[in-house]
């Protein structure tokens, strides 16, 4: 893949393949320069098997969602994007907030699935209107390395870690996110997040999700919505402590409860400048309060709202 164009002609996207594949891959070329509006969305292989929902904001048919972007001096855009197989109306749905908040913004999707032919086909919509979306499949060792996470991943491929009972792809996917921002900056957010704010004025800070009602304090912050600098300090404590303290058999364990048990260590320590913000920002609804966002919605789904 070439260059993207303005505003993000400082990004250049180098077609991942992962090992399995052909036994080698392609790394990301080490001038490459992210652009601070770069935005990092990871799509597992293998989702849960969930109800899709509709989102009063976003759905307007039963088959498809509709976005209208607002431009300065331009006639609103129509984007039209149906549900493409694994492509449910929960991760259309992300994308389609994502632009409705960032219209300039930068889309990477991280996925072995849609850095295809199929997953071209599927972003042609948003692409036809002029949005910087593109698509790559990992590179985990150009990813990990130099950092204390790469002999975990190489004893990982050996068979010397046991993957435990948790989804090794759900696992990989916290690695992955961390490794992303240390290594190019940007904003991490998952699949199931619906953005109804810009987060273009954020820097360097993660949500908690549960406060303690008695003290007022976060009770654990969640990975789901993380914003950072390149090579922020905080990062490399996550990715030291998912190599060191790693558990496949305890769901969390490497994601919310991981980054909970570090800062709650390195919170006001020099050289750590970052802040926590209220579940409020990110995490304002419960998930087992969510299916109140719906229209039509038979069972719970899993989408967070970010309110920022």
């Amino acid at each position: 893949m070439g260059p993207l164009s303005s505003p993000c002609k400082s990004l250049f996207m180098a077609s991942f393949q992962p090992e399995n594949r052909t036994g080698e891959s392609r790394n990301w070329p080490s001038s490459t320069k992210l652009s601070s509006n770069v935005m990092f969305l990871i799509k597992e292989e293998n989702p849960p098997s969930i109800r899709e929902t509709q989102f009063p904001i976003l759905q307007k048919s039963k088959n498809s969602v509709i976005f209208e972007p607002k431009r300065k001096g331009k006639t609103k855009d129509r984007v039209q994007i149906s549900a493409f197989g694994g492509w449910g109306q929960r991760i259309v749905g992300t994308v389609e907030s994502l632009f409705r908040s960032h219209p300039h913004g930068c889309l990477i999707i991280v996925s072995n699935s849609m850095d295809s032919s199929r997953g071209v086909e599927i972003l042609r919509p948003f692409l036809d209107k002029g949005f910087h979306v593109n698509s790559i499949s990992p590179d985990f060792d150009y990813l990990l390395k130099h950092t204390v996470a790469e002999s975990w991943f190489n004893r990982l491929r050996k068979g010397d870690v046991d993957p435990g009972e948790v989804s090794l792809g759900q696992n990989l996917s916290n690695l992955l996110r961390l490794a992303l921002l240390y290594k190019f900056g940007g904003v991490y957010i998952d699949t199931d997040v619906i953005l109804l704010k810009s987060l273009s004025k954020l820097r360097n800070v993660i949500g908690a999700q549960t406060i303690d009602l008695e003290t007022g304090n976060w009770s654990r912050l969640n990975n789901a919505v993380m914003v950072f600098d390149k090579g922020h300090p905080l990062l490399y404590k996550f990715i030291e402590e998912f190599a060191l303290t790693f558990d496949g058999n305890k769901w969390g364990h490497n994601g919310p409860y991981l980054v909970s048990r570090v800062v709650s260590r390195v919170k006001g320590r020099p050289g750590f400048d970052f802040d926590v913000l209220s579940p409020m920002a990110f995490y304002p609804v419960d998930w087992s309060r969510i299916s109140g966002c719906f229209f039509g919605a038979e069972e719970r789904d899993s989408f967070e709202v970010a309110k920022w």
